[in-house]
């Protein structure tokens, strides 16, 4: 919160990672984010404020793990849209669409770990952005 009120921007970008996956409540997890954008918007009233979905992991990475499941993150992504639509004054970007396959999940070639992207996937949610957000003139 500090960090935020020493800042002003036209734009914030928020984005939390698989490592949010680990929250026991989820409820919680919404509550703690809204409060954060809370601050953000009362720092900067003219801001825009634009929510990222939490990226996919591997399907083996899914498989094998009981906390990184795309269950759990669809479920996180949904919440966050739930969030922002309620809001009305933030832009929910499904950057997760731009690197998953036709079932949900990241792709073997994006990866070395199932987890964090490689360059070429990085340069896919780059171009998302660009595609998905605006600038006031």
């Amino acid at each position: 919160y500090e960090a935020i009120s020493m800042t002003s921007y036209d734009n914030y970008y928020c984005s939390f990672g698989v490592n949010e996956l680990g929250w026991v409540s989820i409820d919680i997890f919404i509550e703690d984010f809204d409060d954060m954008l809370n601050h953000i918007r009362e720092v900067n009233p003219d801001a825009v404020i634009y929510v990222q979905s939490i990226l996919p992991v591997s399907k083996s990475v899914s498989d094998d793990s009981d906390i990184y499941k795309k269950q759990r993150i669809d479920e996180f992504n949904a919440r966050l849209l739930q969030m922002c639509q309620e809001r009305k004054d933030v832009i929910y970007l499904d950057v997760a669409s731009a690197v998953m396959d036709e079932e949900g999940y990241l792709p073997d070639e994006a990866s070395p770990d199932g987890i964090h992207c490689n360059a070429d996937y990085c340069k896919r949610i780059i171009q998302y952005i660009r595609q998905n957000t605006y600038t006031k003139k």
